[in-house]
């Protein structure tokens, strides 16, 4: 029996397994990858559905809360009701 040909063989499919294992190990490392970068997207929209609630809230408010649209008013725009009269000091100078 030669042993040369079994060898060869052997050879040829130790090669086939070994460019097998190869390509697992980086389809792998490619799935963690986009594993945790699906995990942190996850995060972000979950971060942004928050945000987005808090601004409808806040939108909400600015549409019908009487003290929200005063506040906005009078800090923002510097309005003052009819009845009201601003008073205005010079900056005292700084020592």
């Amino acid at each position: 029996m030669r042993v040369g040909p079994i060898i060869g063989v052997v050879l040829v499919l130790a090669g086939i397994g070994l460019g097998c294992g190869m390509i697992l190990v980086r389809a792998h490392r490619e799935y963690r990858a986009a594993q945790a970068e699906y995990q942190r997207l996850e995060a972000e929209v979950r971060e942004l559905r928050l945000e987005t609630e808090r601004l409808m809230e806040e939108i909400r408010a600015l549409k019908t809360d009487p003290e929200v649209i005063e506040r906005i008013a009078r800090e923002e725009l510097h309005m003052i009701r009819p009845d009201e009269m601003v008073l205005s000091f010079p900056e005292a100078s700084k020592r």
